[in-house]
């Protein structure tokens, strides 16, 4: 629009030019008016010249603006290009995020049920251990109660009279025989078989009995020599009531006649 009015005020300018320069009628300029007329049309020129320079100025600055306006609009779509291609990369980055995020939860997943199958299985090995763990007692006990027994014997020698004590043992099952007192407890009813074995030294006779609460069930007899030991035993196999003891006690001792090394006493359940 602003390009039109300049053209035409450009032609319009020089039509009045061509006036001025002689290009008008002869008729025209050679009457009185004429001059004037020249005159006016001069100061016309003048004034459009310096509108159409104005214009002009005001078509450049536009001009201008209208670049400037260029340039920040291509910046503008430049960073908006710019920004859609961060929005892009960010939108697949985090699309990758969200697909390893998904990956790790169904990893996660999978550690708990692996966890809870992993728990399953110690709970059910802790309970067998406890199981086996309890049937192995229950069979200790078992084979202790159902077999009951024991072997002492005295290490140097042991002269006292009364109950015979054989300090140590090679076998005490089911701890019923006491090495404190030479006593053996039954803990249950049943068929028990003993053997005492007595070693004598000295000169004379010696008898040891073999008893059941009290009740002689057996005895062994020895008669060393000067320099010779003797040796007794016996073995005897008694029907034995629950809580029943049984011990040897020296019976009869002809002179000062000492048991020695070789004295064992051994009793043990046959059957209950």
């Amino acid at each position: 629009m602003i390009f039109s009015v300049v053209l035409v005020t450009a032609v319009f300018v020089q039509a009045i030019s061509g006036l001025l320069n002689g290009n008008v009628h002869t008729d025209t300029t050679r009457s009185p008016d004429g001059a004037v007329f020249h005159q006016t049309l001069a100061q016309l020129v003048v004034e459009l010249d310096k509108r159409v320079n104005d214009l002009q100025t005001k078509v450049n600055a536009l001009e201008t603006e209208k670049h400037d306006y260029i340039v920040k609009n291509t910046q503008l779509e430049t960073e908006v290009l710019t920004q859609r291609l961060k929005q892009e990369s960010l939108q697949r980055m985090f699309q990758q995020q969200n697909a390893s995020l998904m990956s790790l939860k169904t990893e996660v997943d999978v550690c708990r049920t692996l966890s809870f199958q992993l728990n399953d299985s110690l709970q059910n090995l802790t309970d067998g251990h406890e199981k086996l763990k309890s049937n192995l007692d229950i069979v200790k006990t078992h084979v202790h109660q159902e077999k009951p027994g024991f072997t002492a014997y005295v290490d140097g020698s042991f002269d006292a009279t009364g109950t015979v004590i054989l300090p140590h043992v090679y076998s005490n099952f089911g701890s019923l025989y006491d090495p404190n007192t030479g006593v053996f407890t039954a803990d249950r009813s049943g068929l028990y078989g003993f053997y005492l074995g007595i070693e004598c030294v000295d000169t004379g006779t010696k008898i040891v009995d073999l008893v059941r609460d009290g009740s002689l069930i057996g005895h062994a007899v020895c008669f060393p020599q000067a320099g010779l030991a003797s040796f007794g035993s016996t073995f005897s196999v008694h029907h034995i009531e629950k809580g029943s003891k049984v011990w040897a006690k020296n019976a009869y001792d002809s002179g000062d006649i000492e048991l020695r090394g070789k004295t064992t006493l051994s009793g043990f359940l046959i059957s209950s």
